[in-house]
């Protein structure tokens, strides 16, 4: 079960943006393992997912993480998503470790499918295998492009906006910045209000009922505040290109002239959800 905002937020990642496009997220299983002593189970264990690392990264402090799994923590919109889950060093990239890769890839392990013919092969030849592509391996997905496209994007600029005064550069980086918390934000509300739902069809008992029926409600109250907010922004945005302002949700683009002192200001993105409960 979800317990906080933030892990909540990097499931939103998980399911809305990495699972969508075919990422396997999260490691192997430690059951798979034929020959891995509890040392190196400990030792080869994403401190993320805790299972057996899977295309091992690691932080400048040498903490390891399954690529999927830092992916996924890198893209959340915490005040921490830019540091080590673990350490809290700041990091910006996180360096492959491919000596762990090499070592695991020589232990020999058991395809999890009870009916497969696969009981004792090395890793490196189970990847290679029909279930072992299918249900592990990310060979074929650029997990940097998608961080690019959904989260360093609020901290990249085109070769466009590159030329841009370092003035309108900030505009654009806040703008896109503010944009993405706010559809994260409506991804939380919409994530809640499904456990709600869910919660009220397991309820056997009329109070139990009648409590999950106010969270859907309180929860779709939340949403339509969102979406408020997401149209009331854009049309600032709009309001704020057209008097020479950056624009303030969105692509975020700004114009290069200044910005005037009349302009109106963006509102809080995450004041309407400050009151979500947790589940």
């Amino acid at each position: 079960m979800i317990h906080s905002a933030e892990e909540l937020t990097f499931q939103v990642v998980i399911d809305t943006i990495l699972k969508p496009a075919g990422v396997k997220v999260g490691g192997y299983p430690q059951e798979m393992f034929l020959d891995l002593t509890e040392e190196e189970q400990e030792k080869w264990s994403c401190n993320i997912c805790f299972m057996v690392v899977k295309d091992c990264h690691e932080c400048m402090n040498k903490h390891i993480f399954c690529h999927s799994c830092i992916v996924a923590w890198t893209m959340t919109s915490g005040q921490n998503s830019n540091r080590c889950p673990l350490c809290r060093c700041e990091q910006t990239a996180y360096a492959q470790n491919r000596a762990v890769d090499r070592q695991l890839e020589n232990k020999r392990v058991k395809c999890p499918h009870e009916d497969c013919w696969m009981t004792r092969a090395p890793l490196r030849s189970f990847l290679t295998h029909n279930h072992g592509r299918t249900d592990f391996s990310n060979a074929d997905i650029d997990l940097e492009s998608l961080q690019r496209q959904h989260v360093a994007g609020p901290d990249l600029l085109t070769p466009d906006e590159e030329r841009l005064p370092v003035g309108a550069r900030t505009g654009v980086l806040r703008g896109r910045m503010v944009s993405q918390q706010v559809r994260l934000i409506l991804h939380l509300a919409f994530l809640l209000r499904h456990q709600a739902i869910a919660r009220f069809s397991r309820a056997t008992d009329p109070e139990s009922r009648a409590r999950a029926m106010d969270e859907v409600e309180e929860y779709s109250q939340q949403i339509n505040e969102i979406r408020a907010l997401m149209a009331r922004n854009q049309t600032l945005a709009n309001q704020n290109a057209n008097v020479g302002g950056f624009t303030a949700v969105g692509r975020g683009r700004a114009n290069t002239t200044t910005q005037s002192s009349t302009a109106p200001s963006v509102a809080d993105p995450v004041a309407p959800f400050r009151s979500v409960r947790n589940c």
